[in-house]
């Protein structure tokens, strides 16, 4: 284990003097819930022919290492590519946004990706929703995208929840973060989830109703799929640093590695770290069931840490990634990726105003906000007010880039007195 955290720092460090001398970049992951035109989901034949269409237009298709079929397309940036793809669910789509230095040229490439998608929903009759949830069709296994990283998540678990998944539409971000950075990010974004599922909250529409309950059910999802397992929502504390962080995580049970492009389970041990110690005699087991040995190495441990499903978390590519958000309406989907940049911009800030609060009071608002949005109070804390301070440190944060972000030192104003929408045009 000693070994793979002195490899990840220094792949850590190796990518910080790649990025030395140029501002902090930030990407978004958008998921969109496809529907007809009665509001049911597509069939999987129609987001078929999606990629095809993609492809006279330029993009690449991405191939699933098991099957060999397309599950997306890709357009090459000069920080990666564009990939439009599937996700858990055939009848939801995730666009990810290659990484730039400046939200306005985020913007923009959504805009040209929205208009060919709406293009594409002309012939076809399908919408895609600035929403939280699908809102007709429940979810089901019948649903379930054919990927290889589909095929392990009951066995691992013993419970076929994970096709709620099939129908939640999250609005992630991605932002550049430094190794001396990966403790504090993961601890301020994870503390102030709360703030931000009660300004976001957009998932209350689903099986043809409004819920009675929740507000955010595609937060309260994670919960139902896994009760009670602290690798879900918000984590159960604070970290002391980035070594801290990663022994928690390796205490987790693995789902699989990949070798030569296909996906083996290694869910027989009860932890990542166990796994580890297994050395040359660990085994991992193919969708079909036949064991192989094989030797655990860095990239399983970049792999592990993107199945700890946290508010926020480290990813593979050495960002921060927050993943507290249901789907913003049309024209507000750069949102929450502002608001997470304007944090990192500011994170000493931040991490000193979720440290002014005990961390279970922040839990405790976390798991109010899924049902009660701007309402919730917990310990006397409304919030609201935290909202506000929160807004208040990303702003600073985006103004100090320099590049126009005017109106961000004004987010304040956006947070009324009493809950309502606050949201649009709050980045620009």
């Amino acid at each position: 284990m000693r070994e793979l955290f002195r490899q990840l720092e220094d792949s850590f460090k190796k990518r910080e003097a790649d990025r030395a001398g140029r501002r902090r970049c930030a990407g978004a992951e958008l998921k969109f819930p496809a529907v007809k035109i009665d509001g049911t989901a597509v069939d999987a034949d129609t987001m078929s022919r999606l990629w095809f269409f993609l492809a006279d237009r330029g993009w690449t298709p991405v191939l699933d290492p098991g099957s060999g079929g397309p599950v997306g397309a890709a357009f090459p940036r000069e920080n990666h590519s564009d990939v439009i793809t599937n996700e858990t669910g055939f009848c939801k789509l995730e666009v990810a946004l290659a990484y730039e230095d400046n939200l306005f040229s985020l913007s923009r490439r959504l805009g040209e990706i929205k208009e060919t998608l709406r293009i594409f929903g002309g012939r076809e009759g399908v919408r895609f929703l600035g929403l939280g949830l699908q809102p007709v069709s429940p979810p089901g296994e019948h649903l379930m995208a054919g990927k290889s990283r589909n095929l392990f998540w009951n066995k691992v678990f013993g419970n076929n929840r994970v096709s709620l998944f099939t129908v939640s539409a999250t609005n992630q971000a991605h932002v550049d973060v430094r190794l001396a950075e990966g403790a504090a990010a993961v601890n301020v974004f994870n503390g102030l989830s709360g703030a931000q599922i009660a300004l976001t909250a957009n998932s209350a529409v689903w099986r043809s109703r409004v819920d009675p309950e929740y507000l955010a059910l595609a937060e309260a999802f994670w919960y139902w799929w896994l009760p009670g397992d602290p690798r879900v929502g918000m984590t159960a504390r604070p970290f002391s640093d980035l070594e801290d962080y990663l022994t928690h995580i390796c205490g987790y049970r693995p789902v699989y590695v990949v070798r030569d492009g296909r996906c083996l389970g290694i869910f027989r041990y009860r932890s990542f770290a166990d796994y580890v110690l297994a050395g040359h005699g660990a085994a991992g087991e193919y969708e079909a069931g036949n064991t192989v040995r094989l030797t655990p190495e860095y990239a399983d441990l970049s792999r592990h840490y993107t199945f700890c499903w946290h508010d926020a978390r480290l990813s593979e590519y050495f960002t921060l990634e927050n993943r507290a958000n249901c789907q913003q309406p049309p024209g507000e989907e750069i949102c929450v990726t502002a608001l997470t940049l304007g944090l990192m911009e500011n994170l000493r800030e931040a991490e000193d105003l979720v440290r002014s609060y005990p961390w279970e009071t922040l839990r405790e608002l976390h798991d109010r906000a899924l049902k009660q949005g701007p309402q919730a109070r917990a310990g006397g804390v409304a919030v609201l007010e935290l909202a506000r301070r929160m807004l208040e440190i990303a702003g600073r944060g985006l103004k100090s880039r320099g590049l126009g972000y005017d109106r961000c030192s004004n987010l304040l104003q956006l947070v009324p007195s009493t809950p309502t929408r606050w949201w649009p045009g709050a980045w620009r």
